[in-house]
């Protein structure tokens, strides 16, 4: 399939109630929407027909809609639905997806999450995570991020091994040319101090991320 450069795929998860219901306001008439699993509540909660349904249908116990596409996944299987569903998201040729509903829950499945989009990052697929308290962004190059309409902590580590070169700006604490290792967290709990934040990196990968406070 040809990429689908002009138009964004949207992935619902199960976790409704950290849904964004901001991304609704988003989606236009020549976007995507896939629903795994339990996200087919979502998109019935904010009446979007869903373009696709994926999931073993596990979480999910309602009656599946049968005015979608349904792909139907064994319960023993390698992919969790949402990574099917963003595996499918590359297929079909997307160079942007949005995820939503797929934090909150079990602290493994949002590891697993974050394992999903980094995929969606080594497929050159711009990616990022909108939740209600949480929004993950990944990036090997560079990201602005415009201030949330809510207080947040912003946090940023390297993905795998160290990650080099990184500077920020626009954050309380600024950064030039710093080098980010896993057994070294020194990228926790910074916050906005300009309407932007500028975050680059020259060498690794970095996932950054804003979680709304208390």
């Amino acid at each position: 399939m040809g990429e689908k450069i002009n138009s964004t795929c949207y992935i619902f998860g199960g976790y409704i109630e950290e849904f964004s219901s901001e991304i609704v306001k988003s989606i236009v008439e020549e976007d995507f929407v896939i629903c795994a699993d339990k996200g087919i509540l979502s998109a019935q909660k904010y009446g979007i027909k869903p373009n696709l349904i994926i999931g073993d249908f596990d979480s999910f116990k309602g009656v599946v809609p049968n005015n979608s596409d349904v792909i139907k996944l064994p319960k023993e299987k390698d992919d969790t639905d949402l990574h099917y569903a963003a595996k499918k998201a590359v297929e079909m040729g997307f160079k942007k997806v949005v995820l939503s509903g797929v934090t909150g829950g079990r602290t493994d499945m949002t590891l697993a999450t974050i394992g999903t989009l980094c995929f969606l990052d080594k497929s050159g697929i711009n990616a990022s995570v909108m939740d209600n308290s949480l929004q993950l962004y990944i990036t090997h190059n560079s990201l602005i991020l415009n201030k949330p309409p809510f207080d947040v902590h912003l946090s940023v580590f390297p993905v795998g091994d160290r990650a080099e070169g990184v500077s920020i700006s626009g954050a309380y604490y600024s950064a030039n040319n710093l080098t980010l290792l896993p057994s070294f967290p020194i990228g926790v709990s910074n916050s906005f101090l300009e309407e932007s934040v500028n975050i680059s990196i020259k060498e690794g990968t970095i996932i950054v991320l804003l979680v709304k406070k208390d």
